[in-house]
């Protein structure tokens, strides 16, 4: 993870930081420079600040990972009526989803699992 210092103000963490030009790309977002001021990219060492959970973000980001479980509920019923196992594949990715909570920057920054 790093970090951008400006002046006394420290942003981040954040997974990436790149000057290009006359701005700043932070996590695939572009600062210019003439807005937030010339600073210091370098690794973030410590512990990783309390984050805030928004509410709203909280419930979309619940709401989301119940509809991709939802929606892949088909699968556990068929195999459930036909005696044919599920995929570890489809296993896994069904785990990862209800894992999503246990997310370290949940619900600010979700890494979703790839649907197999």
């Amino acid at each position: 993870m790093l970090k951008l210092t400006i002046e006394d103000k420290v942003i981040g963490p954040h997974k990436s930081i790149e000057r290009v030009g006359d701005a700043y790309i932070i996590d695939s977002a572009i600062f210019p420079i003439a807005v937030i001021g010339e600073g210091i990219i370098s690794t973030w060492v410590g512990d990783y600040p309390e984050v805030e959970i928004d509410p709203i973000r909280y419930e979309a980001v619940r709401k989301k990972r119940d509809a991709l479980i939802a929606e892949s509920d088909w699968r556990v019923i068929r195999a459930t009526e036909t005696g044919v196992a599920m995929s570890q594949d489809w296993i896994d990715y069904r785990q990862a989803l209800r894992d999503i909570t246990e997310q370290t920057r949940f619900p600010n920054e979700i890494d979703w699992p790839t649907e197999p």
